[in-house]
């Protein structure tokens, strides 16, 4: 599950359709789809502390997440049994760590260039993030 999954299932469980341009699906009585990959990014301030001037790219899918970071280091969770993330149970022997990191790869190297982290954005996009308060 997803919070682009959220508005879905909400409007399907009062019995309407999600339209227009919404992302997401409605997961129905709950479940969520373990086919589906969900893409998460964290980019570090330039300024923090040394240990922890990396980014980090995570995909979930099922009850997995796997977090790639630019240190090299690599973590493996399984959520259904581990949901405060206290146990890696990365190994690169791992038959799931070794697809998921494939897909993060391909997945940072299909990214539109200027996507990641630096890009620019342009003075009409800066302009509406003012003025919903994103940016000063």
């Amino acid at each position: 599950m997803s919070l682009v999954d959220l508005a879905p299932t909400i409007l399907n469980v009062v019995g309407l359709q999600a339209g227009g341009v919404m992302h997401g699906s409605s997961l129905p009585r709950g479940q969520a789809n373990s086919s589906r990959k969900i893409f998460s990014e964290g980019f570090a301030k330039h300024d923090a502390p040394k240990r922890l001037r990396r980014d980090q790219t995570a995909v979930f899918t099922g009850t997995l997440k796997f977090i790639l970071s630019t240190n090299g280091h690599r973590e493996l969770y399984d959520l259904a049994t581990d949901p405060r993330e206290t146990r890696n149970l990365f190994s690169r022997n791992s038959a799931a760590a070794v697809e998921m990191e494939k897909v993060v790869l391909q997945w940072i190297k299909e990214a539109p260039a200027g996507w990641r982290q630096g890009a620019k954005p342009d003075a009409a996009t800066l302009e509406r993030l003012r003025s919903l308060g994103y940016v000063q």
